[in-house]
């Protein structure tokens, strides 16, 4: 961010490479905008105007090393600061189909599941090693960039994720009514997630299926 701020006259108008010898950073870069989390959307977005790649390079491949990178000054500041957080915030709740009250009860129900609870104690902390995170994490551990803790509610990118006493229910409001069945189950995974939706889901499809034949 601080290079291609101060340097633009050498990047712009050329393709350029980013090299970076932590591979999962590869990865975050080829996801979409809304997918990523908020650092990396403001990265992109900030460089809409760019056209670049991000590498993986191995440290022992790395013959130019940067001795600035190795020594450098702490920075203090917000890697986001608060007024951009707060509308970044404010455009992800104003695209759930709920009501304030509904969201202020998945809250209140989010304080109470224990999985949701220690997502939170790790997405605003540190992740541990696979071999210390009970099973009921280990489905979260590959999306973990992903995972964001917005007032109260757990957010994996723009899609949050329902508290374990709340999913059936919301289940049942994507299989009410006979119209655009299809639509409602596409815009329920865009909206809503926990780890084995898409599974519950066609399960559901299945036995919306069979009601119809009956």
């Amino acid at each position: 961010m601080f290079a291609s701020n101060k340097f633009p006259q050498f990047i712009y108008g050329r393709k350029f490479y980013i090299e970076n010898d932590h591979k999962p950073l590869r990865q975050i870069f080829q996801k979409s905008i809304t997918k990523s989390p908020p650092r990396i959307q403001r990265f992109l977005m900030a460089h809409q105007k760019y056209e670049f790649e991000v590498l993986y390079i191995p440290g022992r491949e790395s013959v130019i090393v940067d001795a600035l990178s190795c020594a450098y000054i702490s920075d203090s500041t917000q890697e986001i600061p608060d007024m951009e957080m707060d509308k970044y915030i404010h455009t992800i709740l104003q695209q759930y189909p709920m009501s304030n009250q509904k969201l202020d009860v998945c809250r209140e129900e989010t304080g109470k599941d224990s999985t949701l609870q220690m997502l939170i104690k790790y997405a605003t902390s540190t992740w541990p090693e696979n071999k210390d995170i009970l099973l009921t994490i280990v489905p979260y551990m590959s999306v973990q960039d992903e995972i964001l803790v917005v007032k109260g509610l757990v957010l994996k990118g723009t899609r949050i994720l329902v508290p374990t006493s709340l999913r059936k229910e919301a289940l049942q409001k994507v299989h009410m009514g006979h119209v655009e069945i299809e639509k409602r189950i596409a815009r329920a995974k865009e909206v809503m997630y926990w780890s084995n939706i898409n599974h519950q889901i066609k399960e559901m499809i299945g036995t919306r299926t069979h009601c119809l034949k009956s």
